[in-house]
C-alpha cells in the first residue's frame, strides 16, 4: 500500500508504477567501467556466478550514465528480471544492490532479494519483483547464491522511470 503525507494510499503514486513506460536492458556492446555496463534492448544476457552456498562476486549491470534512458528522469526502480538460463536446477537468490558500489549498498540496505525455484524444464522465468526508487545515476549490482553447489545465470532486467 503506497500512502501520501497524510496517510492515505496515494492512487497517483500506484499509477505511475503500473502505468508505466518498460525499459529492458542487457548487456551493453561496448562497456564502459563504472559508466556504461547496460544497452536498452540489448539482446546479451549478464551472467552471474553463485558462490557454493555463499553469495557470489557482483557484476555491475548499471553504470552511472545508463540511466535516465528518457531525458528528465530522477529516478528508477528496477522491478522484473528475465532468466534466459542457468547452470543449475534448485533454489536460486539473484540480489540487485544500488549504490556506489554492493558493499555500501548493502551497508545502506538499498537492495532486494529475488527468490528463484529453477527446474530442469523450466529455466527461463519473468519474475517481477519490488525495489525502492533510486537516482538515476546510481549503479547497480547483481548477486546470486545457489544452495547445491556453484552456479551461473544468465539473465536481462527491466525498470521503470520517474520524474521523482
Amino acid at each position: 500500500m503506497l500512502l501520501n503525507q497524510r496517510g492515505t494510499i496515494a492512487a497517483e503514486e500506484a499509477e505511475k508504477h503500473v502505468h508505466n513506460r518498460e525499459i529492458w536492458f542487457g548487456d551493453a556492446a561496448s562497456p564502459s567501467a563504472g559508466t556504461h555496463e547496460a544497452d536498452v534492448d540489448s539482446l546479451t544476457a549478464f551472467r552471474v556466478d553463485s558462490g557454493n552456498t555463499v553469495w557470489g562476486t557482483a557484476i555491475q549491470v548499471l553504470g552511472s550514465s545508463d540511466t535516465p534512458v528518457v531525458a528528465g528522469m530522477a529516478k528508477y526502480d528496477c522491478h522484473k528480471v528475465l532468466i534466459l538460463d542457468a547452470e543449475r536446477t534448485g533454489l536460486h537468490y539473484l540480489r540487485f544492490t544500488f549504490g556506489a558500489s554492493e558493499a555500501a549498498g548493502i551497508t545502506a540496505g538499498t537492495y532486494t532479494v529475488v527468490a528463484l525455484n529453477l527446474t530442469a524444464s523450466i529455466r527461463t522465468a519473468a519474475v517481477n519483483f519490488l525495489m525502492r526508487r533510486a537516482n538515476s545515476t546510481d549503479k547497480l549490482w547483481v548477486n546470486c547464491k545457489t544452495g547445491a553447489d556453484t552456479g551461473w545465470v544468465d539473465f536481462v532486467f527491466g525498470l521503470h522511470e520517474y520524474k521523482y
